[in-house]
């Protein structure tokens, strides 16, 4: 339906998330933002049992348990995850529950079979934002409201793939996969009450045929993918966090699908070219079945023409180690359909998809120890899609014209010691910094012109650095600095949050003994300079409610044990 709700995961379904920057129509489809792949663990190549608790502040409680199994050539992987925490704040408590299963069977030389199934259940507590007023009087209260009608969320989710590899030959191949999931939601709200049951299910296909040109490497990528989603949704009056009288009832339909195909080119030793097309299309159907305030029932749909987006992209190796890079590509991003229908009944059936396009240029070099990437980009999107909030505390969304985002990105890794022999066997530093100098270029809100103004909700400095360290005896530790400049909380540019730096520290032990037993032993601390400020502030809200406080200094510890068999 357009949305991803990555709360449904626990961290230890992630094994590595690789970013995608900018426009990515190429291979993804809709987007100006970017993608993000994220994987899951790989099959191991023993058979293993694992086991994790951890306790801390606040609260906090988290199990794990985890099986990999070998069966022939392939095998399963299978963790059940368990975290509560009572949370920082008043009425913000958590409960997850997590299951993955997954399997890998190489059915022959020429075909793969892989499988993943998902199930979590999520239910958090909502404390609402504050006022700088409440702020200042007590962080941790909730908005007034929050308790009293049990503002929360409720949601049980189940995903489920199907893969297929098959090698036509050493040079051509194909990657199929079909998925469905399921989604059954409930949030009670200070003024509402909503109730949504889904369904969705989609597929992906994507060949590759490996060849030359002119001699040189040539690869073709084509495929394509389609989903879509059936949702019954309800919202009802909230009376003491208990549903009350229904206010209007829809059954809700998106659809996104898009064909890609993408050649790259090594037409030179040094210059490597890659050039990708997508068709996307999109729509959705609204049919409002009952409105109580006896506003029009009925089936409206909203669908946005076909578009092309393309992406250009030019590699030059300087030497083996590094290179200049450069690209241009095109974006598209319709509205979800959580942005079109919200919780106090209107339909924004005008709300237009956001259109983009982004030329970026950067140097990379990576020697030995040492690993550079600088970047410079100056992305340009029309018909931004902002936010606000009413006077009924309900988040709404606009087109605010263009806006113009250029920015700078820089990486640096240097090892000092790495696969050591002495007394330390790994020292490594790291920083990244990202300046984003975003503007409205043109946003005019009936008298008021914000145009020239910063972005709303963007810090124009972010600076990560880090240093990780590992001795022969099995000691280790983490040490991660984050710095974020003021940012705007309003598109007058009027009121902002104060700049922080948030400290992290972790540190433990691990060893392996008798080459079977595994035991690590670990704590740490976030927060560590007890700074005061506030994740995911809400942006234009009515009564000046911005503030999300975030955590104080907190302490953690556990004790993560396996066995190899």
């Amino acid at each position: 339906d357009g949305t991803t709700p990555l709360n449904l995961l626990d961290l230890s379904n992630i094994r590595a998330a690789e970013v995608i920057k900018g426009p990515s129509g190429s291979i993804y489809g809709a987007g100006n933002g970017g993608a993000i792949s994220l994987n899951s663990q790989v099959l191991a190549q023993e058979n293993r049992i694992s086991t994790e608790y951890s306790a801390g502040s606040f609260g906090l409680n988290r199990f794990r348990l985890g099986l990999s199994q070998q069966i022939g050539a392939g095998g399963i992987e299978a963790s059940f995850v368990t975290q509560k925490a009572d949370g920082y704040r008043d009425h913000s408590a958590m409960d997850r529950k997590v299951f993955q299963l997954g399997s890998f069977f190489p059915v022959s030389e020429k075909q793969e079979i892989r499988t993943q199934l998902l199930i979590s259940d999520l239910n958090y507590q909502i404390p609402g934002a504050l006022n700088a007023a409440q702020l200042e009087a007590d962080p941790t209260q909730a908005r007034p409201g929050s308790v009293n009608q049990n503002s929360s969320i409720s949601q049980q989710s189940v995903f489920a793939s199907f893969g297929h590899l098959y090698r036509f030959s050493e040079k051509t191949s194909n990657n199929t996969t079909v998925y469905l999931n399921t989604n059954d939601f409930e949030n009670p709200f200070i003024l509402d009450y909503k109730k949504e049951l889904g369904f969705g299910f989609g597929g992906r296909t994507r060949f590759t045929h490996d060849t030359q040109l002119g001699g040189k490497a040539f690869r073709l990528i084509a495929g394509g993918e389609y989903q879509t989603s059936l949702t019954d949704a309800q919202n009802f009056g909230n009376r003491a966090g208990v549903a009350d009288t229904v206010r209007f009832s829809d059954k809700l339909r998106a659809t996104q699908g898009f064909l890609f195909q993408q050649a790259e080119w090594d037409f030179t030793e040094k210059f490597i070219f890659t050039l990708g097309l997508s068709e996307n299309f999109s729509n959705f159907e609204i049919d409002r079945q009952i409105d109580a305030t006896g506003g029009p029932t009925g089936l409206q749909t909203r669908t946005f023409d076909p578009i092309v987006v393309p992406r250009v992209a030019l590699n030059y190796g300087i030497n083996s180690n590094s290179a200049i890079y450069g690209s241009v590509s095109s974006g598209f991003s319709p509205p979800t359909i959580d942005e079109v229908r919200t919780n106090e009944g209107s339909l924004n059936l005008d709300l237009e998809a956001e259109k983009g396009v982004n030329y970026e240029i950067g140097y990379r070099i990576g020697k030995g120890k040492l690993n550079l990437d600088v970047a410079t980009y100056y992305f340009k999107l029309d018909q931004t899609i902002t936010t606000f909030t009413n006077s009924q505390g309900v988040v709404l969304f606009r087109n605010a014209g263009s806006t113009d985002q250029k920015g700078i990105e820089a990486a640096l890794d240097y090892a000092f010691v790495r696969n050591g022999q002495g007394f330390i066997q790994d020292l490594s530093f790291g920083t990244a910094y990202t300046g984003q100098f975003f503007t409205f270029k043109n946003y005019q809100k009936r008298a008021d012109d914000f145009s020239g103004n910063a972005l709303t909700g963007v810090p124009e400095t972010t600076l990560v650095s880090r240093i990780d360290f590992r001795t022969k005896f099995g000691i280790y530790l983490n040490f991660t600095h984050q710095y974020v400049s003021e940012l705007p909380l309003n598109d007058a540019n009027t009121v902002y949050q104060d700049a922080y730096n948030l400290v992290n520290l972790k540190f433990g032990w691990a060893k392996t003994f008798a080459g079977k037993w595994d035991l690590e032993v670990f704590g740490g601390v976030d927060n560590l300079l007890d700074e005061s400020y506030s994740l995911g502030n809400d942006l234009n809200p009515f009564g000046g409610r911005f503030y999300q406080p975030a955590p104080t200094r907190n302490w953690y510890g556990g004790v993560k044990v396996s066995f190899s068999f």
